[in-house]
């Protein structure tokens, strides 16, 4: 499944990109569906983490990747028992603020999951754009 999302921030590209890759347990009080962030290990441009979400009733466990590509962009890797998903952040900024052209491929796990994942793709696109908007409202107040 393949997801595209653009938004735009009214806020410098440096301090988006801090904002957006600075991983912080915090994060858990600032989005939906993520219920709980554990930091592994912050080390050079590689941050590993634990996140504990809830979608459609279902909580899940993802191990989490993101290497950071400064000043512009950044890899985030999942893997998890549902999917595995690679995400890339980009960062253009822009006279209004910075844009952030997010791109995501998310290989369902289990025949469940393949099955389903055609019909849910709407709801996965709405939850991260749900999440994204949560974030850039913090980061702009």
């Amino acid at each position: 499944m393949h997801l595209e999302i653009e938004k735009t921030v009214k806020a410098p590209l440096k301090v988006v990109f801090d904002w957006w890759t600075e991983l912080r347990p915090e994060d858990a009080n600032l989005v939906k569906p993520l219920k709980n962030r554990r930091i592994v290990k912050k080390e050079g441009g590689v941050i590993l983490a634990e996140d504990f979400v809830k979608i459609l009733g279902r909580s899940m466990k993802y191990s989490v990747k993101v290497t950071l590509k400064p000043p512009d962009v950044w890899i985030a890797e999942y893997s998890g028992r549902v999917a595995d998903a690679v995400s890339t952040y980009r960062l253009i900024e822009t006279p209004d603020g910075t844009k952030i052209f997010y791109t995501s491929e998310i290989k369902p796990k289990g025949m469940f999951t393949r099955l389903v994942s055609p019909f849910i793709k709407g709801l996965v696109r709405r939850v991260f754009e749900k999440e994204m908007n949560d974030y850039n409202q913090a980061l702009e107040e």
